[in-house]
């Protein structure tokens, strides 16, 4: 590098270089889970080790098609963005009607350079759902205690109430009888009874 000036002080030498810094990439790594609902909002960290980035510059985070696939389009299927030119936090949302999947990746995208981050690991979008463990196998004497035990994803509300039905003789929920209720947003077990009133075999 060749100085721009250059001056004898006394008994020293001054010398004044121009700055080469030019704006550079570099790696673009983000942190984020594995299993979130549609809807939801989550806060990830944007790493940059070796980049450097112009004032102006914005990041994007980029979401895949159900099948892990990205837009080439750099403007598609944004859910988040950080204007700076450092890495740092972000708040990404997805959207409330995503299809379900377990093949979903996020990237990150910066605008200035523009440079293409690699592709997070596999993200599993699931709706809310919920499984009954089995609970009777050989029947049940009316009056008995039963514990059935429930699994969920926890995509449920803070507020959400469980409600253990038992169907009619037929298998019908039309008209169920409520066994129980119980307050939660994710997996735990009833403690119930079949009333004396049901019928055999229903």
């Amino acid at each position: 590098m060749q100085p721009v000036y250059s001056k004898t002080i006394g008994s020293y030498d001054v010398f004044i270089f121009k700055s080469m810094y030019k704006p550079y990439p570099g790696e673009l790594i983000t942190n984020v889970g594995t299993m979130y609902c549609p809807g939801a909002s989550v806060t990830i960290t944007i790493y940059t080790p070796y980049g450097f980035y112009y004032d102006n510059n914005q990041f994007k985070i980029q979401l895949s098609d159900v099948n892990g696939v990205f837009s080439e389009n750099a403007t598609s299927n944004i859910i988040g963005t950080r204007n700076s030119n450092t890495g740092g936090q972000v708040t990404i949302t997805f959207a409330s009607n995503l299809p379900a999947s377990k093949k979903y990746r996020i990237r990150a995208i910066s605008t200035s350079p523009r440079a293409v981050g690699a592709p997070s690991r596999d993200i599993n979008i699931s709706p809310p759902y919920i499984e009954l463990d089995s609970v009777i196998l050989n029947g049940i004497c009316l009056g008995d205690n039963l514990l059935a035990p429930i699994h969920s994803n926890a995509c449920f509300n803070a507020d959400n109430v469980y409600t253990l039905q038992l169907s009619a003789a037929n298998g019908s929920f039309s008209n169920p009888t409520i066994l129980a209720t119980r307050a939660g947003n994710g997996s735990l077990t009833f403690t119930a009874s079949i009333p004396d009133t049901i019928l055999t075999n229903t």
